[in-house]
């Protein structure tokens, strides 16, 4: 029997209740969404949702278009996990792959579009992180947001976008 109270039997919903999100620790938060909204996309092209978390930004984005071909990137095998949750709760069709922003497992010029929700927590905000790796990104060398970026950058196509 489920019981409504407790976090991972109750759904999130977001955009109007169009997108439906498994609740967990960490709830995605209306930046993933203004980051899915600002992409402009058209019918059948490749997407990733890079550091995919739950999947709620390249979901918000495939709700848009729902031809697009989206792929999900994680280094977490539980964020994969949850994505792929997410992914049949909304009967939404995606390729989850494990794999690290700076060593992307994809040949170049492989997506029309990466969109990354990067993984920084302001904790002295109140943004917390049960996840080590997460965690981490708070003392990482000041170059890791450019090996990040310069890691998915080769994932794109040469008209493409990184977001």
């Amino acid at each position: 029997m489920n019981h409504p109270n407790k976090k991972t039997d109750t759904i999130f919903t977001l955009l109007g209740g169009h997108l439906k999100i498994n609740r967990q620790l960490q709830n995605p938060s209306e930046e993933s969404l203004w980051l899915a909204a600002s992409i402009e996309i058209k019918p059948n092209q490749r997407l990733m949702d890079a550091g995919c978390g739950s999947g709620v930004v390249g979901f918000a984005i495939i709700l848009r278009e729902p031809s697009l071909k989206l792929t999900t990137m994680d280094i977490q095998t539980n964020c994969l996990s949850q994505t792929s949750k997410n992914a049949i709760l909304n009967n939404i069709k995606c390729q989850t792959v494990e794999g690290d922003f700076c060593n992307p497992p994809f040949p170049k010029n492989s997506f029309d579009h990466v969109v990354a929700n990067l993984p920084f927590h302001a904790e002295e905000r109140g943004h917390t992180t049960p996840y080590k790796s997460k965690k981490m990104a708070h003392t990482l060398p000041s170059n890791s947001l450019a090996l990040w970026l310069n890691g998915l950058w080769g994932t794109v196509k040469k008209e493409g976008s990184l977001h």
